[in-house]
């Protein structure tokens, strides 16, 4: 119970940031996972949609769909809170999109 309190608290800080449109780009692997955790449990018809669409996106590639679908971000949003090239952002969208069932 303890784990997944802390995964969901982490997770909403990290959903918190993003919302802000803070940069996300030094969180851990762990933090990152915490985001995608809470997301599924924030938006369960969403994820299914997404589990549903999908195969075996990355944890990266569910956070780039959290931006561009959930909060609606354009592509400088999206590179900033990434801290990547806005190229790197259309790379994403097409690796996802070659994911889809």
């Amino acid at each position: 119970m303890e784990r997944i309190s802390g995964t969901l608290l982490i997770g909403t800080q990290m959903y918190s940031q993003l919302q802000q449109r803070q940069c996300i780009a030094e969180a851990t692997a762990k933090e990152q996972q915490c985001l995608v955790d809470y997301f599924a449990q924030l938006r369960p018809k969403r994820w299914q949609e997404w589990e549903r669409k999908y195969s075996g996106l990355s944890t990266a590639q569910y956070i780039f769909l959290i931006m561009q679908d959930d909060l609606h971000y354009d592509d400088e949003t999206i590179a900033a809170a990434l801290n990547v090239k806005r190229t790197s952002v259309r790379s994403m969208r097409s690796r996802i999109k070659s994911r889809e069932k």
